[in-house]
């Protein structure tokens, strides 16, 4: 009797082991087509308790694979985008969770033992011309091929190891965030963050310093 019940539990529970097996391998698959597109490191998005991490990663590439560089046991579940001159790269054990969205013309560089929360956007370009002239050829060449964000102004980002960025905050082009400071949720960077501060607001102040 008890072995027909776990027969029969085991058949209900089927279709959720299809549907879990099924995400793990398209998971891999992922996986094996960034390392395409991207020079990654050791221990890519690989965690124990969580077979699923990394399973939102996305890396667009429209420059060379060496272009987008990943350290070692880094955790990716945003969206990188590295346009046609651009260049992203990323330090050892830095996490970037769910829609975080990176976007380099030139260059996002990112250091060792950072956070990057949720659904923070790092932007090196304006991402359109601030001429409306300009825009508008921008607008009707998007009707006959994709358009790149080179065609803006841009300039580096620098985020510096043991950084903290907050949830929904929006780093703006040459910005550099020095090492140990923390972005406050929803925070807008528009200049250099000082080591060892916190900033926060529109745009972004220093609020606190920290002792190291």
């Amino acid at each position: 009797m008890f072995s027909v019940y776990r027969f029969i539990s085991k058949m209900l529970n089927f279709p959720d082991w299809c549907a879990e097996r099924i995400a793990k391998w398209k998971k891999d698959i992922k996986l094996i087509n960034l390392h395409k597109v991207a020079i990654i490191g050791s221990n890519f998005c690989c965690r124990e308790y969580n077979e699923m991490e990394g399973a939102k990663c996305e890396i667009y590439n429209s420059n060379s694979k060496e272009s987008v560089r990943i350290g070692n046991y880094v955790k990716i579940n945003g969206i990188l985008c590295c346009n046609k001159n651009g260049k992203i790269e990323i330090g050892n054990y830095t996490v970037i969770r769910d829609g975080a969205f990176i976007s380099a013309d030139r260059q996002v560089k990112i250091g060792n033992y950072c956070f990057i929360s949720s659904d923070v956007l790092i932007y090196d370009n304006n991402g359109h011309p601030i001429l409306p002239e300009l825009r508008r050829i921008q607008l009707e060449k998007l009707h006959k091929e994709p358009i790149d964000n080179y065609e803006a102004e841009n300039g580096p980002i620098v985020i510096q190891d043991d950084v903290w960025i907050g949830t929904r905050s929006i780093i703006l082009k040459e910005v550099t965030i020095g090492v140990g400071s923390i972005v406050a949720a929803g925070a807008v960077v528009t200049r250099d963050v000082p080591s060892f501060s916190i900033v926060a607001g529109n745009p972004a102040k220093v609020v606190k310093h920290i002792k190291a």
